[in-house]
């Protein structure tokens, strides 16, 4: 049976989404994966790609279809409209293809590393399913944006399903802006009410599910005989890459640092390694279109090579960057 899933992202963050995809293809099949393309050069480049699985569709035929989600555009930043877009995206697909019983979200920073099926097994039955943070006691400070994270977000179409994607689209409509107040925060923290208000809510619990650097460090992280990465012994099903950032064509900033999880060998070796393995894969797939230039000394402009030298000093000074050399995370 094919699973749906669906993401959005533009062309700055193409390169991310094809990472995502190779993943999939080695742990999810068999799956439909329906991109919005946030931009026209993100359409235009995924649909010469061709990709097997991949459906690209226009944010304008969504906009056309949710004349309540267009109305809303300028009132937001780029950012608090993308954030709307989520539940609008689920809306639209729920309502334009009947062939999908359960349709699930996906950030775009996540890679996966065995295969969702328990997700799905434990899903059985239920309506609506969502992952919490699972903070770190050192990040439990963070549950103001949220008890659950919008990583992963499932639906089912059945009666409670319906009715609570429809309550996340008209509350996102209402609000949703890249701030806190009371109890929402972009179209994050309206999951906290899920349970409360619907029937039918499953909460994902399993450690495997939504690693991330806000709670990497409450796990013990090894490998299998087969090399899968583990987490206290249990399969990592995906990892979620936020706050990952290229500095350099050698460098990437990540976002341990901020959450005090670790960035050890393990670490970069075993999760960094196989998605900055993809991400470059991407990059040579779209022909170097997107390709971030090399640090040379005729780059930059002087205040922008003084930027790109702090910023590189205070990763170095922080420990929290994965090096690359000749195509290889160190």
């Amino acid at each position: 049976m094919t699973a749906h899933y669906c993401t959005y992202f533009d062309d700055r963050y193409l390169t991310r989404g094809l990472a995502l995809y190779e993943s999939m293809r080695r742990h999810c099949a068999p799956f439909r994966l329906w991109v919005l393309c946030m931009s026209d050069e993100c359409y235009r480049q995924i649909s010469l790609l061709g990709l097997p699985d991949v459906v690209p569709l226009k944010l304008n035929a969504l906009e056309t279809a949710l004349p309540s989600l267009a109305a809303v555009k300028s009132g937001r930043s780029l950012l608090e409209y993308y954030f709307t877009c989520t539940p609008a995206l689920l809306t639209w697909l729920f309502d334009k293809q009947p062939q999908i019983d359960t349709l699930t979200y996906l950030d775009a920073d996540l890679y996966f590393f065995s295969s969702p099926d328990r997700i799905f097994q434990e899903f059985s039955g239920s309506s609506v399913l969502i992952v919490p943070h699972r903070f770190s006691r050192r990040n439990e400070h963070l549950l103001r944006w949220g008890i659950y994270n919008v990583g992963w977000v499932g639906f089912r179409r059945d009666t409670e399903g319906l009715r609570c994607l429809r309550w996340w689209y008209e509350r996102c409509v209402e609000w949703c802006y890249d701030i806190e107040e009371a109890d929402r925060f972009a179209d994050q923290k309206y999951l906290d009410r899920f349970p409360r208000l619907f029937g039918g809510v499953q909460i994902d619990e399993n450690p495997g599910v939504n690693l991330a650097p806000w709670n990497l460090d409450n796990y013990r992280l090894s490998k299998s005989d087969a090399g899968v990465p583990l987490v206290d012994g249990a399969p990592l099903v995906f990892f979620h890459f936020h706050g990952l950032r290229r500095v350099t064509s050698y460098l990437w900033r990540t976002a341990h640092h901020e959450f005090g999880a670790p960035l050890n060998a393990l670490v970069r070796h075993l999760l960094y390694r196989p998605y900055l393995e993809d991400i470059a894969a991407g990059e040579r797939r779209l022909g170097g279109v997107l390709k971030i230039t090399p640090l040379r000394r005729d780059s930059f402009k002087v205040g922008a090579f003084a930027t790109k030298f702090r910023a590189v000093g205070a990763i170095i000074w922080r420990g929290c960057g994965v090096w690359i050399a000749r195509g290889r995370v160190l």
